[in-house]
């Protein structure tokens, strides 16, 4: 099993040619505003709702009781933990340039476009060290029905891993379509590639479990009609990890920072089971220490 180890993205961390402004709601300055006005504070990268209809003199964020904290705003909204908190357009392509600092690995989830490209410098304004490659956002058709007919499916996740690592690195990210079609990046995680086995034998063992759920809301009233809200969905992981037993104290040293933080896990690097891939928090890790070797029960509990 592999996870990135990354660290919060701040706002310092874009550089120029970040192409989104921070929010189309406009920025907060103190006047009244009606009950369910929105604005943005920039200094929180924060979108916020008025709950009463008075004047209003203090930042939302230190005003509680007169404002709602609703969501990260557009350009910020890929760097909090949750996917359906996207950053979208739907007049331009989206491009996010990060630095990144000793970065091998990264996953973006919640793409809608037609194509997402990543580059690479080995500085910023420096030399391209990972030329452009571009992804296409649907799945290949899986025969001639599918291609002629068939709804294609798209394609929300990508991970690259074995990224040329710099202390001080350029990423380039920009999702793209045509026309007024909606552009789209749920998260962006960037960070260092880690292998939870270590560099060992080891490894996920077959027989992980992939678990989507659902959050929508449903109640079934007392004459049989159903009562629904419609919400997000996300994606629980199950896995058996062997590890050498020369690896295990180490794996558990892991796993107790780990816990306390949600992160992108991969149950290998083969690239053909994307199914078995999530972000969210390892809720529990027992690792069962045998002769010659450790084996360590991994729940994921994917975040929406």
């Amino acid at each position: 099993m592999y996870y990135i180890n990354s660290s919060e993205t701040t706002a310092d961390q874009l550089l120029a040619g970040t192409t989104l402004a921070e929010d189309p709601t406009p920025v907060w300055t103190a006047g009244t505003y009606a009950v369910g006005y929105l604005c943005h504070v920039v200094a929180t990268h924060r979108v916020y709702k008025r709950t009463v209809a008075t004047a209003s003199s203090i930042s939302p964020e230190q005003d509680p009781t007169g404002w709602t904290n609703m969501r990260p705003t557009n350009r910020m909204a890929p760097f909090d933990i949750y996917t359906n908190t996207a950053a979208t357009s739907t007049t331009a392509d989206i491009t996010y340039v990060l630095r990144g600092r000793f970065v091998n690995a990264l996953m973006l989830r919640g793409l809608l476009g037609k194509t997402v490209t990543v580059s690479i410098k080995d500085a910023p304004g420096g030399a391209v060290i990972y030329p452009a490659k571009t992804f296409a956002l649907k799945q290949a058709a899986t025969g001639f029905w599918d291609y002629a007919f068939g709804d294609r499916r798209a394609r929300t996740v990508l991970v690259l891993t074995g990224l040329p690592i710099r202390s001080n690195a350029e990423i380039t990210i920009t999702v793209s379509a045509t026309g007024s079609n909606t552009r789209a990046v749920g998260l962006i995680e960037i960070g260092k590639l880690r292998a939870l086995h270590g560099s060992k034998r080891g490894g996920t063992k077959k027989g992980a479990s992939a678990i989507p759920k659902t959050y929508t809301y449903r109640k079934t009233q007392d004459d049989g009609t159903q009562v629904t809200i419609v919400r997000g969905s996300s994606k629980d992981l199950s896995l058996e990890v062997f590890i050498d037993l020369s690896e295990a104290d180490r794996a558990v040293q892991d796993l107790e920072q780990l816990l306390e933080r949600p992160v992108g896990v991969l149950a290998d690097l083969t690239g053909k089971f994307s199914g078995l891939s999530a972000f969210g928090f390892i809720t529990k890790g027992p690792v069962v220490y045998n002769a010659g070797h450790a084996v360590a029960s991994i729940y994921v509990e994917g975040v929406v």
